[in-house]
């Protein structure tokens, strides 16, 4: 009988140990997790300059210069290439020479005569060569 009483002594002494340990491992968790929160929350925000010292207060100078130079400034438009038109004569001399910007159209009546005489001989990037053949 002692024997059995015995057993049944160790066993709810080995059941209350450990719900004590689930417990405890419950409560270490909580107070980890609660920590971390409050460490967390505290740690954003804006850092006070008055916190830092000179060399620190330094770095941060040049990290926001830095940072300021890495920022996008105004996108510049870069202008479409302006189109060259020269206009050669049989004797190969430079009869007339327009530059037009794009869309724009020849707006001098006596090169546009010669255009409509020229033939196209070639073109170079923007520059367009033209030939009047008499």
């Amino acid at each position: 009988m002692k024997t059995q009483h015995t057993t049944s002594v160790k066993s709810m002494i080995t059941q209350v140990l450990q719900k004590q340990k689930i417990w405890t491992s419950l409560v270490a968790i909580g107070l980890a997790i609660i920590i971390t929160i409050f460490a967390a929350y505290n740690s954003f925000g804006v850092t006070s300059n008055d916190d830092l010292n000179e060399e620190e207060r330094i770095e941060m100078e040049i990290l926001n210069r830095a940072y300021a130079d890495l920022q996008p400034e105004a996108i510049i438009k870069i202008a479409e290439p302006v189109q060259k038109i020269k206009i050669f004569n049989s004797q190969n001399e430079l009869v007339a020479e327009a530059v037009l910007n794009p869309n724009q159209l020849i707006e001098d009546k006596n090169v546009k005569h010669l255009l409509n005489k020229a033939q196209f001989l070639s073109q170079y990037g923007s520059l367009s060569v033209y030939r009047i053949s008499e």
